[in-house]
């Protein structure tokens, strides 16, 4: 139960009703073992007579500090109290790399990742497990031209395994930047990235049961989102640009911002139950926005191609 604080100021009394993170901390992502601070976090107040104020976030308001293992990774919650009122600041405990066997060696592991410094690859990284990969605002670059299919990020035969990525710049030349392949209740989510590759941002081909969710990311690729062959998604994007363009892509003017390729192509099957929710805060850029019957290329209005693939806007 929250509790309101109540300030008398002469005779006027003024109740602070809510507090939120103002904001985060200079760090919020620590390796094993680290010290816990929330050194930068600012609160804002808000009272009852309509006005509000921004006041540091001191240790005095953190009240479960002893109870949260920076031993372990994984995410956790910091819980701040002030004048009866309650919120929470998310840390993350990861394990820090900074070069590519480090990456490979973590995700192999799984858990919680964080990347300390840009890391260029010949080659790409396979998901196999369950992994939070925390960029930090640094970069995955393919430095090589590998096969236009597949991702830097790549899942593929996983059954029930999720990739979160969080604040990455996903970069490369004949690539896509996400792929999950031939999965089964794949999960993925990514936030406050940027995906620029020659070929996909986020392609899916081959799997089912698939959920994913695209929040604040600018995705500049030939085609941004691309699901082949693949049955039973639910793909929902917030607040995200979507370009037909791309650093690689010389005069070429893109070929998809969302395509469900729903026959042929290889594997030659239909996408079906693939179905994509795009809220109005989502930007899309792009000229050409048609390149055969098979693709459904969408940039404005509702469209359902058949009961196997639809776009909505919400």
């Amino acid at each position: 139960m929250l509790l309101a604080f109540t300030l008398f100021t002469g005779c006027e009394e003024v109740t602070s009703t809510k507090i939120e993170i103002a904001e985060q901390p200079a760090n919020v992502v620590f390796g094993m073992g680290e010290e816990l601070s929330v050194q930068g976090a600012r609160l804002r107040v808000y009272h009852g007579d309509a006005s509000s104020e921004v006041i540091d976030v001191t240790d005095d308001m953190l009240v479960n500090l002893s109870s949260i293992d920076m031993n372990t990774l994984g995410e956790k919650q910091v819980t701040v109290r002030y004048e009866g009122l309650t919120t929470t600041i998310t840390i993350y405990v990861a394990n820090r790399v900074g070069t590519e066997e480090e990456l490979k060696e973590a995700l192999a592991a799984g858990g919680y990742i964080a990347l300390s410094a840009d890391i260029e690859t010949g080659s790409r990284f396979d998901i196999t497990c369950s992994v939070t990969l925390l960029g930090g605002g640094h970069k995955l670059i393919s430095t090589e031209n590998l096969s236009s299919n597949q991702g830097i990020l790549l899942a593929k035969d996983v059954e029930n395994v999720s990739l979160t990525v969080k604040n990455c710049v996903i970069q490369g030349q004949k690539i896509v930047g996400i792929s999950y392949e031939n999965t089964t209740g794949f999960q993925l989510n990514v936030s406050d990235c940027e995906i620029s590759t020659l070929r996909y941002g986020i392609h899916s081909r081959g799997s089912k049961d698939t959920e994913v969710s695209i929040t604040d990311c600018t995705i500049n690729s030939w085609g941004c989102y691309y699901a082949r062959a693949s049955q039973d998604e639910t793909v929902t994007i917030t607040g995200s640009a979507l370009l037909g363009t791309n650093i690689y892509s010389g005069d070429s003017n893109g070929f998809a911002n969302i395509s469900i390729q729903y026959g042929g192509g290889n594997p030659a099957m239909p996408s079906k139950n693939i179905t994509v929710n795009v809220n109005d805060s989502t930007m899309f850029a792009i000229t050409r926005t048609e390149n055969s019957q098979k693709i459904l290329s969408v940039v404005s209005s509702e469209t359902a191609v058949n009961e196997n693939a639809k776009v909505y806007f919400t």
